[in-house]
């Protein structure tokens, strides 16, 4: 149901305005993770910024608004889908071969 959902929305909206609308939500999650550090930075300082409960669920909040947004990205852009699943494989693989090389030093 979910995806029949996105489709719609996807093709209301179009390729154009949801890639910007992607930009705007990528960008607020940016800001989300970073006041999220930042309060545990202050926290483990032995400060006090902002609830960590809050701002986790402001995270969580943005997050799900890119992960909608990346799904219809998927649908609009041909072979995205596919190029997106091979760049995460890849990144994933050259992280695994990073974290192999540090841990034999």
């Amino acid at each position: 149901m979910i995806d029949a959902e996105l489709k719609d929305i996807a093709r209301h909206y179009g390729r154009d305005h949801q890639t910007l609308k992607a930009a705007e939500e990528f960008g607020e999650a940016a800001t989300a993770a970073s006041r999220l550090a930042l309060a545990r930075q202050a926290e483990a300082s032995g400060g006090k910024y902002r609830c960590i409960t809050v701002l986790e669920n402001d995270l969580a909040e943005e997050c799900a608004d890119c992960l909608v947004m990346i799904s219809q990205l998927r649908i609009l852009i041909p072979g995205f889908s596919a190029k997106v699943d091979r760049v995460m494989h890849e990144k994933i693989e050259r992280q695994i071969n990073r974290i192999s090389k540090e841990q034999q030093c």
